[in-house]
């Protein structure tokens, strides 16, 4: 146990914890021998509904198994993996549990930011589709109004008006542009 990766430890029927590991030390943050003879209950305390989840559960079924179980430690958020499981069978006497735990505090992160790069990618995508459907009236539209303008360019007023038009749909086109340039990988 000395050596695993895993944190190992072992409470007794009376919540007093009888054994821990080094890797278990370094996931809860302990640094003494002093853990030994504690209370599970008043050590970990600021998680007071987790154990009594825990508790419940193997009072219950014998067993529980929780993943990314959020857990306060000295004033620090963990994600932890939590198994813990009777030593013996129920009913035999011997109500010991041994708990295994992992931390998966950088994984949990790693996830959700995964996630936020996924939806940025979606968003990209959306963006993308939203550019080219604008983008093709657009390009009629200009079609139109530069024909427009070439065929009446003796009446300036109306001129004006279709260079205005054209300088709106130009506007328009670059908006689709940033929007384009936004979406690309």
């Amino acid at each position: 146990l000395r050596y695993m990766l895993n944190g190992v430890i072992t409470v007794n029927d009376k919540g007093i914890i009888t054994s821990i590991n080094q890797a278990a030390k370094n996931i809860i943050e302990v640094r003494s021998e002093k853990i030994l003879g504690e209370s599970a209950w008043e050590m970990f305390e600021e998680n007071k509904t987790i154990i009594e989840e825990i508790d419940n559960a193997i009072r219950k079924k014998g067993f529980y198994h929780g993943y990314d179980v959020k857990f306060r430690l000295n004033d620090k958020v963990k994600y932890l993996a939590l198994n813990a499981s009777l030593i013996s069978k129920p009913g035999q006497g011997n109500e010991d549990v041994i708990v295994i735990v992992q931390d998966t505090t950088e994984k949990k992160a790693t996830d959700e930011h995964l996630q936020r790069v996924d939806r940025l990618a979606s968003l990209g995508k959306f963006a993308a589709g939203i550019a080219h459907e604008i983008r093709n009236p657009l390009t009629g539209i200009s079609l139109f109004l530069d024909d427009l303008h070439d065929n009446i360019a003796a009446d300036k007023e109306v001129a004006s008006v279709v260079e205005q038009a054209l300088a709106e749909v130009e506007r328009l086109e670059n908006l689709v542009n940033e929007l384009l340039d936004y979406a690309s990988p």
